[in-house]
């Protein structure tokens, strides 16, 4: 007899303010059902085995979506938790870096109802995909029919999902961005996860590297020549600069610095992105 393996199902609609989910999972002969609204105390139901089938294609009769093949990494057994990275020394970075993930959490906490190790890379992918086709739509039915799929992939917390769609054509572009801004948040997060793990799996003794050191990152305080390309970029805003950093990916370092022993470049520069 084939595996049956638990189901996640949700539901995100506008016109009636849903925002639920359906989860499915089997025990022996009979299955739990939870259910709810999302980012709120689940309910829970016993079934028959002999139920399994009728409730699932109940629920897609409604409206749900099956989600399962996303969330399926998650059905695993917890990890026990490792020994604590050593301890960055220079107190100014080790600073800047806990404020960083703290935003990043915060960020999370603000918008999600899971936190990002309960994301998976498959459903990253998922809501990129969505977030992406989002740029082609025109009309604003079908922007926020889009938009309601990508609340689907990622549980978002939402009083009003209502709230979170487009009035108007020119609401597109800045809800565009938050959603991307929020999504870039929650993939750093779950890279980090995949680095670190990967990372387990090769050294066990996490102890022996700094949080950075663990994720192949170099991270340093601007020189006063840095600092002046900055400010020069910066123009009349130079003066709001407070303190900048150099953040070195030894992984992408390395290819970069392939390609240009490749291609016989001999002069590199600082690029500046700059958001005013």
């Amino acid at each position: 007899m084939a595996e049956i393996k638990p189901r996640y199902l949700v539901m995100v609609t506008a016109s009636a303010n849903n925002n639920k989910y359906y989860k499915q999972i089997p025990h022996g002969d009979s299955w739990t059902a939870e259910y709810g609204r999302v980012g709120s105390s689940p309910q829970r139901r016993e079934y028959s085995m002999s139920q399994w089938e009728s409730k699932y294609k109940e629920k897609l009769r409604k409206g749900y979506v099956d989600q399962s093949e996303l969330v399926e990494d998650l059905i695993q057994v917890e990890k026990p938790k490792k020994s604590e990275y050593r301890e960055i020394e220079n107190k100014a970075i080790a600073e800047i870096v806990e404020r960083l993930q703290a935003m990043a959490r915060q960020a999370i906490s603000d918008n999600y109802t899971i936190s990002s190790n309960k994301v998976t890379q498959a459903m990253i992918d998922e809501a990129q995909d969505v977030l992406t086709s989002l740029l082609n739509a025109t009309k604003i039915e079908e922007f926020n029919n889009i938009l309601l799929k990508l609340f689907t992939v990622i549980p978002r917390k939402m009083g009003n999902v209502q709230d979170y769609l487009a009035d108007s054509s020119k609401d597109f572009s800045k809800i565009i961005q938050k959603e991307q801004d929020l999504l870039d948040v929650m993939k750093g997060q779950v890279v980090q996860k995949q680095v670190i793990e990967e990372s387990d799996v090769e050294d066990n003794d996490k102890s022996a590297n700094t949080i950075l050191e663990q994720l192949g990152l170099i991270f340093e305080e601007c020189d006063q020549r840095d600092i002046a390309i900055i400010k020069d970029a910066l123009g009349s805003c130079s003066d709001r600069l407070h303190k900048a950093w150099r953040v070195k990916n030894l992984k992408t370092q390395k290819r970069f610095d392939e390609f240009v022993k490749e291609n016989n470049i001999t002069d590199t520069k600082l690029l500046i992105s700059w958001k005013p």
